[in-house]
């Protein structure tokens, strides 16, 4: 699983996902991301975990989309697309 995506809400999203795309496009929010990722990790079923990471990763995916609409690389298209579905 990339991302799942419910009504156009962000519900769940792979934390290895998010910290590589966070490494690409927003590397200065990685040392904020990274505990909060890590958590997820050690603890997948804590639902407020996870909610902290899903309201951390909006600022990567809005970085991901602003990134993909200025630059039109092919590649951002894909990864973008893959975290929708």
């Amino acid at each position: 699983m990339v991302a799942t995506w419910d009504k156009g809400e962000l519900v769940d999203v792979n934390p290895d996902v998010i910290e590589q795309v966070a490494k690409r496009i927003t590397p200065d929010m990685l040392d904020d991301l990274e505990p909060i990722l890590e958590a997820v990790r050690e603890h997948p079923d804590d639902l407020e975990a996870r909610n902290d990471m899903l309201d951390a990763a909006k600022p990567v995916i809005a970085g991901l989309i602003q990134e993909v609409s200025a630059t039109n690389v092919p590649e951002m298209l894909w990864i973008l697309c893959a975290m929708m579905f």
